[in-house]
């Protein structure tokens, strides 16, 4: 049991919220893990529900957190995982909610700073609609770069395609999205652009976007 005291002077324990995180990750483990990382895929894009309702009922950061800890559990005793209802990730998430009840409150936190900082990196994020500017943005500062700069052939060795063909790709499949039912994009999407760029460019940037589940799990090790 970890105890602290912040400088209220307030001691205030992580036991409490451990406890009820067991409880989850012991219900996450009963569940066929990729049923789970779907249903929490679908959750977030849920579009049944108007945007105060999606946030109440399905917060996306206690998704993520649930998606998180879905990917980092899923080789845990995998022969002994069961099917997973509705109803079941409907309970699963209801816990998640429960879970807010174990967080530290405001004045548990060192300042009124930390608890804001822990709120804008949990909320604020997800409550903003993608703008098109921030694509523009990436083409002022990048897209006119001299062709020897090493930014170039940094970005070029670590994506496997140029800094301004990632920037278009960006823009195409943003189009994709405008349909906000869209949860997934494939190679096919690009045909009708793709004899526009080298071979293997369009893999290259799916590749940048994406992971599949075992990237996944070394990825989360590090959040």
């Amino acid at each position: 049991m970890i105890k602290r005291m912040n400088d209220f002077g307030i001691i205030y324990s992580d036991e409490k919220y451990f406890s009820a995180y067991k409880k989850i990750r012991n219900q996450i483990r009963r569940y066929n893990s990729e049923e789970l990382i779907s249903a929490c895929i679908r959750a977030l894009h849920n579009t049944n529900l108007d945007e105060i309702d999606r946030l109440k009922q399905l917060s996306p950061w206690l998704i993520l957190l649930l998606l998180k800890w879905c990917i980092s559990d899923r080789t845990y005793n995998t022969a002994e995982r069961i099917h997973l209802s509705q109803t079941n990730f409907r309970k699963l998430v209801n816990k998640m909610h429960w879970l807010e009840g174990e967080i530290r409150m405001p004045r548990q936190f060192g300042s009124v700073q930390l608890f804001l900082r822990a709120m804008r990196y949990q909320q604020f994020w997800l409550q903003e609609l993608p703008k098109p500017g921030q694509i523009a943005r990436q083409h002022l500062l990048f897209g006119k770069l001299n062709l020897n700069h090493s930014f170039q052939s940094w970005f070029k060795d670590a994506a496997g395609l140029s800094i301004n063909q990632a920037i278009e790709l960006s823009i195409f499949t943003t189009i994709r999205f405008l349909d906000m039912e869209q949860i997934w994009i494939e190679p096919a999407w690009f045909d009708q652009i793709s004899h526009a760029y080298p071979d293997g460019t369009i893999e290259a940037f799916l590749g940048t976007i994406s992971c599949s589940i075992e990237e996944a799990e070394i990825l989360v090790e590090n959040l």
